[in-house]
């Protein structure tokens, strides 16, 4: 199946739009509330598409994901997140956090849909902020790998929409892991016991950075879920 960008110009122009959009949101949705909506928007939106296409939304649509990808990026090192870091556990940390935190915040006034924009707002801006510094330390997309939302489409739909490799085209030039901003091990798929030979991983955004670099274009992305076991 195609990815739905034609090319990666077309993605990174609107993450530029997406990018945009969130330093709006950072910058007046203390002052305006509403704005905070956007970002409610958002997570149902990552929330739906979860179910049909993992972790689809995180790359295509998100706008903090633009946002740290296309400018944060300039200054991070590019350096792979620590296993530890990303583990199941800080994950679930950090989702019972913002749990919380919303809980909390949201609780001191319930019934004032002003008060609601403000802790969606306050959360934006909590969790970019969070997602900004710790891309200092390892690479843009570092809060990507244990954003609650990313983590809910994951759970929802990662094994759904996944990349397949074609291990008798691939070069294993690594090309595509260079290009991915979730750094993920991908040419290892094809070394995996499965017909397709496919890249499994609940990290992958769907972004198609990885199928763009690709010189054999021995990438692609397929629905479904489907990992038949080889008959030896």
């Amino acid at each position: 199946m195609k990815h739905p960008y034609s090319t990666m110009k077309t993605r990174h122009r609107l993450q530029w739009f997406y990018a945009s959009i969130t330093i709006l949101i950072l910058t007046l949705g203390w002052k305006f509330p509403i704005l905070g909506y956007l970002v409610l928007a958002a997570m149902i939106g990552g929330f739906i598409s979860g179910l049909v296409a993992g972790r689809w939304f995180c790359g295509n649509l998100c706008p903090r994901g633009g946002f740290l990808e296309r400018i944060i990026s300039k200054y991070s090192p590019n350096k792979p997140m620590p296993d530890w870091a990303k583990s199941t556990k800080v994950r679930i940390g950090v989702l019972l956090f913002l749990l919380c935190m919303v809980g909390i915040n949201g609780s001191r006034d319930p019934g004032s849909w002003q008060h609601w924009g403000f802790v969606f707002w306050l959360v934006c801006f909590v969790t970019t902020a969070f997602g900004a510094i710790i891309a200092f330390f390892w690479n843009a997309r570092s809060w990507c790998a244990i954003c609650p939302m990313g983590t809910i489409q994951s759970w929802l739909g990662g094994d759904k929409y996944h990349l397949e490799i074609d291990p008798e085209t691939c070069k294993s030039c690594k090309k595509c892991e260079r290009s991915c901003p979730m750094h993920l091990s991908i040419i290892k798929g094809k070394t995996e016991n499965t017909l397709p030979k496919t890249l499994f991983s609940k990290d992958c955004i769907r972004c198609g950075e990885c199928e763009e670099a690709c010189p054999v274009k021995t990438l692609h992305f397929e629905k479904g879920a489907l990992r038949e076991n080889e008959k030896t």
